[in-house]
């Protein structure tokens, strides 16, 4: 696993923009897309919609124990196009009064696709103290951080604790935030019907060949079980198996590095940029 780069004494993992992000997409009730403009491998433009699905590590109804400023999407990779750590410029409506524009790096990881080794920092291990008493607080974490948490946590938080855990046991490592413990995270988080289409014959968006129309499209992919090592399973289904394994095989996870933010509260007819000065972030008003 790559380490911080050595001029990042202590990173901050929850600068001022974070706040403003989640306190306005807390409770929408519904998806909410970027759209992303960046190059493709061959330096071509490239246009896309990423549906937003919180920040990396952290669990939106529960707890896992660390916390980033990195933005997560999720996608297919027989459609992913985005060159490695290609910079993009995206344009986020979150609803009609929270308009966003950021400008940032995309990190992808995937079976054959990784780029994350440049964003280990951008994640921290989340205080004790933060966890009981609210983002506000301060304090040390202990060792016994995930059995305090232990009744906060999703079947998703649950797999990746077991994965980062199963990890201590063969290689004598502390805890370590490691990414494939992340993707899995994420792929549990799909819903069944999310989860299916990544198993399709042909993903979303790409042609229907002919052989293709015969065979089955299923509507719905469950995750029954996960095992010692937070691997899911199912119990007794190896056709079931084969197709969570496969849809995996195909699943990639994004990681957005913000550079700048921009957010336009349209009704009160403010604007602020967020830029990184130095190691801090400032909030810079600007006419709206």
């Amino acid at each position: 696993m790559s380490e911080a780069p050595a001029n990042i004494k202590k990173y901050n993992v929850s600068p001022i923009w974070k706040k403003s992000v989640q306190s306005k997409t807390r409770g929408l009730g519904k998806p909410t897309y970027l759209s992303i403009a960046t190059v493709d491998a061959e330096n071509a433009p490239l246009n896309e919609l990423f549906l937003y699905r919180g920040f990396a590590g952290e669990d939106k109804d529960g707890e896992t124990g660390w916390e980033s400023d990195l933005l997560v999407s999720t996608c297919d990779k027989r459609t992913f196009k985005i060159a490695d750590n290609a910079t993009f410029v995206a344009t986020w409506v979150v609803d009609d009064d929270n308009h966003f524009r950021i400008v940032g790096k995309a990190h992808a990881l995937g079976q054959d696709v990784n780029s994350t080794d440049d964003i280990t920092h951008h994640i921290a291990r989340k205080k004790l103290s933060k966890i009981l008493k609210g983002d506000g607080a301060d304090g040390d974490s202990s060792s016994s951080e995930d059995e305090d948490i232990g009744d906060k946590i999703s079947n998703a938080t649950k797999s990746f604790l077991k994965r980062i855990k199963s990890r201590m046991h063969r290689h004598g490592k502390k805890k370590t935030f490691d990414w494939e413990d992340e993707r899995m995270r994420q792929w549990h988080e799909l819903s069944d019907d999310a989860r299916a289409s990544y198993a399709w014959p042909a993903a979303s968006g790409q042609p229907k060949a002919a052989e293709q129309e015969e065979l089955p499209r299923i509507e719905s992919l469950a995750i029954g079980e996960t095992d010692e090592e937070g691997y899911f399973k199912t119990v007794e289904d190896k056709d079931k198996q084969a197709l969570l394994d496969q849809g995996y095989e195909n699943f990639v996870v994004v990681f957005l590095e913000v550079l700048e933010i921009d957010h336009h509260a349209v009704s009160e007819r403010q604007r602020t940029v967020y830029r990184k000065e130095g190691a801090e972030w400032a909030a810079v008003p600007v006419n709206a």
